[in-house]
């Protein structure tokens, strides 16, 4: 998904859960926080790797790393 689709199917507040460790298949691990986007997703370093901000999460935070809810 392109990041001005992401954008705008996923608005600032939309509900997530935010995961801190993805596993090497791609599965979230950890225990959830539940949340809520606070910007919308940009690209960092050259395109490999899309930012989000979310309530309760200093920084940002890779979207891999969130299930919408």
């Amino acid at each position: 998904m392109e990041i001005e689709e992401f954008n705008e199917k996923y608005p600032i507040a939309t509900p997530v859960e935010y995961y801190p460790f993805v596993g090497d298949n791609g599965d979230l691990l950890g225990k959830p926080l539940k949340s809520k986007t606070t910007s919308k997703a940009w690209v960092m370093c050259g395109a490999v790797v899309v930012m989000i901000m979310i309530l309760g999460k200093p920084g940002c935070v890779d979207i891999s790393q969130l299930k919408l809810i």
